[in-house]
């Protein structure tokens, strides 16, 4: 179960993880392997398009360049979607306002 004080990201530092966890605030799970992933593309307005052989995935938030840049070295293990309950964004921090699954890219 989900607490108020979870990142909204991990890193696992410099080893490169084999997959990428995505948690949306209705905590549905998907795992997705790093090894099917094609390219990370960031719109520095708020919003990460990353695309595997079979699906798609659209992060958006802000400050996401961290974010970002451990996707592109597949470090990030798990993004967790914020909940506008719990979590609110703030200045200058990474937030996950959403995450989508498309099938296909």
């Amino acid at each position: 179960m989900r607490t108020h004080d979870q990142k909204p990201f991990f890193l696992s530092g410099a080893q490169r993880a084999l997959t990428l966890q995505l948690q949306t605030k209705t905590e549905n799970l998907s795992d997705l392997c790093y090894a099917y992933l094609f390219a990370v593309h960031y719109d520095r307005t708020g919003s990460i398009k990353v695309r595997f052989s079979f699906c798609s995935v659209l992060i958006e938030g802000q400050c996401l360049s961290d974010l970002h840049q451990g996707l592109a070295k597949h470090t990030v293990t798990f993004v967790r979607e914020a909940d506008p309950e719990r979590d609110i964004p703030e200045h200058g921090k990474v937030f996950v306002r959403a995450i989508s699954v498309c099938d296909g890219n």
